[in-house]
């Protein structure tokens, strides 16, 4: 959440669009995939105290985000895409006042799951912050 401290207000910019991961933050570890630069606060040290277990960590988030793509069109339809495959599609349902995100796929029983993402978008910037595989993440995207 300290993410959203930063952002504020929220722009009338519209989530419909294309937006790539430019930054990732977990476990008190904050990497800019554009700079491919990191920082950690002193709990971050504490989970990766060695160099060594910090650029793994950075390299996995590396090759497991920077391709990300989340599509939101006119329809409420959205996808997660990595390069050109398809990784999720579903439904979404913007909420601007409470600042989240509903987002409805089926999971691998053919069952509607719905997620909740927090959001903000400011400056350009999608702000967001939700579960992926029972891990928390909050991610900053831009625009395509």
């Amino acid at each position: 959440m300290i993410l959203f401290s930063n952002a504020k207000g929220q722009s009338g910019s519209s989530l419909i669009g294309i937006w790539k991961i430019v930054s990732i933050s977990k476990d008190g570890i904050y990497y800019n995939i554009r700079k491919d630069s990191i920082s950690l606060t002193k709990e971050g040290q504490a989970v990766y105290p060695g160099k060594s277990e910090q650029q793994k960590f950075c390299l996995g988030l590396k090759m497991m985000f920077s391709d990300i793509r989340f599509h939101f069109d006119s329809k409420g339809i959205f996808k997660q895409t990595t390069d050109t495959m398809l990784i999720v599609q579903g439904t979404y349902k913007e909420m601007p006042s409470q600042k989240i995100i509903e987002l409805t796929s089926r999971n691998s029983l053919n069952q509607d799951v719905t997620d909740k993402a927090n959001y903000v978008i400011k400056d350009g910037l999608l702000y967001l912050s939700m579960a992926w595989d029972e891990d928390r993440f909050d991610f900053v995207l831009e625009r395509e």
